[in-house]
C-alpha cells in the first residue's frame, strides 16, 4: 500500500476553491528536480513567494514588538495585510494565476481531491500547483495518485501529497483555518 493511503484521514479535509495545474510525470519521482521545476513561474508569483518567505522569517519579530507596543504591532500588522493584499492582486492578475482549472477542490494537509479531464493512472506521479482561492496562495508539490473515480463528465483524482515542504504544510495548514473560521462565521450569521 503506497506511503499517504492509511493516513490520508487524520488530517481535516475542507471543500475549497483552487486553479489546478497538473504535469504528469510517469511511475516514478524525478530525482532531484522540485515540484516547481515543471511549471513556469511569473515575477507576480516570485514576488509572492519571496514576501511570504520575509514574512515567515519575521513573524517571530512581528510577535515580539506587539507584545512590547500594541500600537505599534497592530500598524505593522496593518503594513504587512497591505502588502499581501498587493500581491495577490499583481498575483491575481498574472496569466500564470490562472493557467489551470478554476474548480472545487477536497484539501487536507496530506492531499487533494478534484476533477480533471486528464487521462492520471492510479499510482503514478504528478507535478501539481494549487493555487488557494481567494488568498491567491501558491501551493507546488508532488503527489502520487491513489484513486481516479470515472463517474461523471470528469474523473475525480485523489492524490496523496509526496515530500510537500514545512512551508507548503504551513500554508495549507492556514488555508484550512482560514476556511474553518469564514464557515463558522458564515454558520453564526444565519443563527
Amino acid at each position: 500500500m503506497p506511503e499517504g493511503i492509511d493516513n490520508h484521514r487524520d488530517f481535516y479535509r475542507i471543500e475549497c476553491r483552487a486553479v489546478v495545474s497538473c504535469k504528469l510525470l510517469g511511475a516514478a519521482l524525478p530525482r532531484g528536480q522540485s515540484p516547481d521545476s515543471h511549471f513556469n513561474e511569473s515575477p507576480a508569483l516570485a514576488l509572492s513567494r519571496e514576501l511570504l518567505r520575509v514574512d515567515q522569517e519575521n513573524n517571530p519579530a512581528l510577535h515580539a514588538i506587539g507584545e512590547k507596543d500594541r500600537a505599534v504591532g497592530s500598524y505593522l500588522a496593518v503594513v504587512n495585510r497591505k502588502i499581501d493584499m498587493l500581491a495577490r492582486y499583481l498575483l491575481a492578475q498574472s496569466a500564470e494565476a490562472t493557467t489551470g482549472d478554476e474548480q472545487s477542490i477536497s484539501l487536507s494537509e496530506g492531499g487533494v481531491a478534484w476533477h480533471t479531464a486528464q487521462t492520471l493512472p492510479q499510482g503514478c506521479f504528478v507535478a501539481l500547483r494549487l493555487m488557494l482561492l481567494p488568498a491567491w496562495t501558491a501551493v507546488t508539490t508532488h503527489a502520487q495518485i491513489i484513486t481516479s473515480e470515472h463517474g461523471g463528465a470528469e474523473p475525480l483524482v485523489t492524490a496523496s501529497f509526496e515530500n510537500l515542504d514545512e512551508a507548503g504544510r504551513q500554508l495549507i495548514a492556514r488555508h484550512v483555518m482560514q476556511v474553518q473560521m469564514a464557515e463558522q462565521r458564515r454558520r453564526a450569521g444565519r443563527e
